[in-house]
């Protein structure tokens, strides 16, 4: 059985571009402050591991940042805070690695990969000697997905940000298809049906550009080109990369799940002061993001939607 008590803390320190050559994607252990000098997706995770599957881990924490290298086609880790040399992850199977997050409690690492148009999942370990290994073995639990966010709860689910093509099996031949903006999610156990079978399945689509808008703004999506996303137990914030008109939030947050009625109007945009979100970070207090060439901050419980 494995056991690991997996605690959240709030330090750290941020990226530094000379550290990470060519990463596009970056997940640190424990969370730490947004990355303010990398326009990086970051979350923070610190592990007191005790015994899994007769692999003893270290007692005292250890804090890892992993990055994608879409240009060498890797994934690789180093240690925190002494940084070590990178040491590869993943180095076969991905043609080019971006977006990427980790579900600590399931031991899953989640990669978009966005030539494939998928998004793969790899188990992993943490060694004795304090390394981290997959299992190497490739999954994919989306397909036909230009994923740009990922983040997975605390109870396993995955929810991606992205465009995703219908199944064009749905549909009789020859019948245009446009893909659908969203956010989607896929649950613990159908991710772990796919662990098991290597089948994927459909997954759901959570917040779209039909039910952002509202009734007063119905041209006026609130969700509409995600490219970015990052959350906690309950709440969802997405950056939009472009927005339909100055009404439409380039910061947006929303419930982790869709009330049945009045949707739209729960969901609430934070700033507008950029035409388009390239990255986001969260902390306990504040949501980082990038645009312009600049890096903005809100509080994350912010209610009005003016400048960061």
């Amino acid at each position: 059985r494995n056991e690991a008590l997996v605690t959240w803390s709030s330090g750290g320190a941020p990226c530094d571009r000379g550290l990470m050559p060519r990463c596009t994607a970056c997940v640190m252990w424990p969370r730490s402050a947004a990355p303010l000098r990398l326009p990086l997706l970051a979350l923070l995770l610190s592990f007191c591991a005790l015994v899994a599957d007769g692999v003893q881990f270290r007692h005292r924490p250890q804090r890892y940042m992993i990055a994608t290298f879409p240009v060498e086609a890797a994934v690789r880790f180093t240690t925190l805070p002494q940084r070590g040399d990178w040491q590869p992850l993943i180095t076969t199977g991905l043609a080019k690695p971006m977006a990427m997050c980790v579900d600590p409690i399931n031991q899953r690492i989640f990669i978009a990969d966005a030539l494939t148009k998928e998004v793969v999942a790899y188990r992993f370990y943490v060694l004795p000697s304090g390394g981290l290994v997959t299992d190497g073995q490739r999954r994919a639990v989306m397909r036909r997905i230009d994923a740009r966010g990922l983040f997975a709860d605390v109870a396993g689910a995955l929810f991606v940000a992205g465009s995703l093509e219908p199944d064009p099996a749905l549909f009789p031949p020859g019948t245009p298809v446009e893909p659908v903006e969203a956010v989607f999610t896929l649950s613990s156990p159908q991710i772990a049906h796919t662990f098991v079978t290597g089948m994927d399945i459909e997954p759901t689509e959570l917040w779209t550009r039909g039910n952002t808008a509202s009734a007063n703004s119905p041209d006026t999506p609130q969700l509409y080109a995600p490219s970015c996303l990052q959350g906690d137990a309950a709440t969802l914030f997405w950056g939009n990369g472009a927005r339909p008109d100055a009404a439409g939030g380039a910061v947006v947050r929303a419930s982790s799940v869709v009330p049945a009625s009045q949707a739209a109007e729960t969901v609430r945009p934070m700033a507008n002061n950029v035409d388009g979100v390239a990255a986001m970070a969260l902390t306990p207090m504040y949501v980082f993001y990038a645009g312009g060439g600049k890096v903005y901050g809100v509080p994350r419980h912010k209610v009005e939607q003016t400048c960061g």
